[in-house]
């Protein structure tokens, strides 16, 4: 990683809201390359100082969150180094809000100031207050090794139940979290999304950590977070550590949270600390947790938040690990057929990093002095692995990780439209490859599942969502033993020209960006892409007739931005829509005649037919159908093409062959070989061909005499919804095409 690109602004170049000798630094994203922001302040100093990590709030940034200059005032007055980042801005896009882009920006800050600054491992501490708040929760849960302390203030914990609450007051936060999460959280798969990013629901891996809750008695009231999100975690973070007594009661929660007064009764600890802004109403310790009530609504006081950090050093665990391995992971294999990893950690003293594989035997990976290191740990192919981690220092272990489930194979990227998504009725009952994964569009990896693209939002009761995806990547594993990891990232009713490239600079927000961000995401490496678009480019003649040139220069981005030039793209050939047309799709022909052409045009390209297969409603494949779409998908892809049109020849005036190449086994064409036609130059019917008769690898028509000579063009599966079923014994499809000019009639 390269973290050269750092500007520094003092204060006669910066804006005013910059302290002086304060700095602006760009930080490249380990996961997707994208450069954030972040403020960062190194006294001098001879020995290793603390860290502090401020997180910004909802809607702000790195510079613009309030209390910034007070925690930065407050470090500079104790001598700590002081670092405020972005993580992908305001709160307002699916990158941003906890997701595992935000929470590895972070991280990767961290990296950054151990890599610039003399840090204290066992004396980093994070705080933030409301959005910052929400992210310090985060990260405790997250990387709870990696922080000393932690100091949350009137922190969103529950963002389905901040949403329900935002819409009450008429508030434009819950309009903020759909436009991260892609809609409110109504149906089970919604709400999911909410709570992977809610971490009140995570809490549980942040036991031992000391965290301190803040909250304002009358937010809620007088703010725009009710208490009962600091109420709720000091109790679930009470449980986490065994302190079951200690939880607030559920009836006293209730009053607390409807009334804004502490109820009769209630016990409450002493607070001791001075020169707070808001008097302590009341107290309550939990093991390492603590929970304080004030007097007052949605405010933070950092100078105190700080005050607390100061006391605690990290005694828990001596190795954190920054970046470069994860459970339920595939990663690319390299041309050996393993891959090497970049890790990247934080160890509490100075030891050694040793790995292992399995119960296999422990293996130095590097020496490591206290604070940031990296390493390379190679990884054969195959798997899954469980990977454990370990910190040894004096003889004794210091640290330790276990990752389970990694896995090195082939990723793939699925993109398009609709029929990528997947629209077809989810199966009662989904059976599952321990060796087949995704990334799911929060960036987190798990075993692979329908729907692939997460539609996160499903009315209540939706059942629909099965794709293609899955049955390739069962018969690829199946065919080939090796993992194979998805990237999925369709986005159903999308033309070509919102995939055009020259919308990347947009980022996520462009269909094409958020595709190079997952790539890198992924790793900055795959096999291939499968590829299944057109639909909605069949609207006007004019978009049908430049799709194979528009298609072609797609790809060839695709393969300049990832740097693969030679990435095999496989797509499918547009199906068939069964209802009255209207004025849309009259240029069905001419798109599926583009793609068909695309498969020789395009190197390292392949088209996969779809025409003969059964539709679930007028436009989109059904579940059967799909499946074999996706195992077609692996067949292209190991066994090269199917049924192709090779020529058209006559063998007399009245016989005309059709000659096939790619035809495995023999040729099912049917009783009557359906879906074959002939035009004239202007494109209008000639209903000449009488009889076929399919052979192993070619069909003869019986031609009937024209009332005159003329040049004669040939389809298959001509039209929206055509006969077209001609197939070979590996159910293999042969694509629709035309018009293809047939050479003159012998006279």
């Amino acid at each position: 990683m390269s973290w050269s690109r750092v500007l520094i602004w003092c204060t006669a170049l910066a804006a005013a809201s910059l302290l002086p000798a304060q700095e602006e630094v760009l930080i490249p994203s380990s996961l997707d390359g994208v450069e954030q922001k972040a403020l960062l302040d190194i006294p001098p100093a001879a020995a290793p100082q603390p860290l502090l990590v401020h997180l910004h709030s909802w809607s702000a940034t790195y510079n613009t969150s309030g209390g910034w200059k007070e925690a930065l005032e407050e470090t500079r007055r104790r001598g700590w180094v002081f670092l405020s980042p972005d993580f992908r801005g305001p709160n307002d896009r699916p990158e941003a809000c906890a997701s595992e882009l935000a929470v590895q920006d972070v991280l990767d800050a961290v990296a950054f100031v151990l890599g610039r600054a003399k840090i204290d491992p066992r004396r980093i501490y994070v705080a933030g207050g409301s959005g910052g708040g929400h992210m310090t929760l985060t990260m405790a849960h997250r990387a709870p090794g990696l922080w000393a302390a932690a100091s949350a203030w009137v922190p969103i914990t529950d963002l389905s139940a901040w949403h329900r609450f935002s819409k009450t007051q008429d508030t434009r936060y819950h309009q903020m979290l759909e436009k991260c999460t892609g809609g409110p959280p109504t149906g089970e798969p919604a709400l999911l999304h909410y709570r992977r990013r809610s971490p009140l629901f995570h809490l549980g891996a942040a036991r031992g950590l000391p965290i301190d809750i803040q909250a304002g008695i009358r937010d809620g009231h007088e703010g725009s977070v009710p208490v009962r999100h600091s109420l709720s975690a000091f109790n679930e973070l009470a449980r986490a550590n065994n302190a079951w007594g200690r939880q607030i009661p559920p009836p006293a929660v209730d009053a607390i949270v409807a009334g804004a007064r502490l109820p009769e009764g209630l016990e409450s600890e002493p607070a001791t600390e001075s020169g707070r802004k808001h008097a302590v109403l009341f107290r309550r310790t939990a093991g390492p947790v603590r929970l304080t009530l004030f007097d007052g609504g949605h405010a933070t006081d950092l100078p105190t938040a700080i005050q607390w950090l100061e006391s605690h050093t990290n005694q828990r665990q001596g190795l954190t690990l920054l970046s470069g391995l994860d459970s339920h992971r595939v990663y690319q294999r390299e041309a050996g057929g393993g891959a090497t990893l970049r890790i990247t950690g934080v160890a509490a003293e100075a030891g050694s990093v040793e790995s292992r594989f399995g119960e296999g035997p422990w293996r130095e990976l590097t020496q490591a002095g206290a604070g940031f290191w990296e390493a390379r740990l190679p990884v054969r192919g195959g798997g899954p692995y469980t990977i454990e981690l370990r910190l040894v220092a004096g003889g004794a272990e210091r640290g330790f990780r276990r990752f389970e489930e990694v896995l090195v194979g082939d990723l793939w990227v699925l993109a398009g439209q609709s029929n990528m998504v997947g629209r077809a009725e989810l199966a009662p009952r989904q059976e599952i490859h321990p060796l087949v994964k995704v990334l799911t569009p929060d960036g987190e990896w798990r075993t692979a599942r329908d729907p692939l693209h997460e539609h996160r939002h499903y009315r209540p009761g939706e059942k629909h969502g099965a794709g293609l995806g899955l049955a390739f990547a069962k018969e690829m594993v199946r065919r080939t033993g090796v993992p194979v990891g998805l990237i999925p990232v369709a986005v159903g009713g999308t033309s070509l020209e919102q995939w055009n490239p020259d919308h990347k600079a947009q980022g996520r927000q462009s269909l094409y960006g958020n595709m190079l961000s997952r790539f890198q995401v992924a790793g900055g490496r795959v096999t291939g892409m499968l590829w299944y678009q057109g639909e909605a480019d069949t609207r006007t003649r004019e978009l049908g007739t430049t799709y194979g040139e528009r298609f072609a220069r797609f790809v060839a981005s695709v393969r300049a931005d990832f740097g693969q030039p030679d990435l095999p793209v496989y797509f499918a050939q547009l199906s068939r829509y069964g209802a009255e047309p209207g004025e849309g799709y009259s240029a069905w022909d001419e798109v599926q005649e583009a793609q068909r052409l695309a498969d020789s045009r395009i190197p390292h390209s392949g088209a996969v037919a779809t025409v003969d297969l059964d539709l679930g409603d007028p436009i989109h494949l059904d579940r059967p159908s799909l499946e074999r779409l996706g195992l077609r998908f692996a067949r292209r892809v190991l066994d090269g093409p199917g049924p192709r049109l090779a020529e058209a020849v006559w063998l007399s005036r009245n016989t005309l062959r059709i000659q096939l190449s790619g035809v495995k086994g023999t040729l099912d064409a049917g009783p009557r070989a359906t879906g074959f036609s002939l035009s004239a130059a202007d494109g209008s019917p000639r209903l000449l061909l009488f009889r076929a008769t399919p052979e192993r690898s070619a069909i003869v028509f019986d031609v009937a005499e024209a009332r005159e000579d003329e040049p004669l063009f040939l389809w298959y599966g001509r039209g929206l919804d055509p006969p077209a079923f001609v197939r070979d014994a590996h159910d293999n499809a042969l694509p629709a095409f035309g018009p293809v000019a047939l050479p003159p009639r012998p006279r």
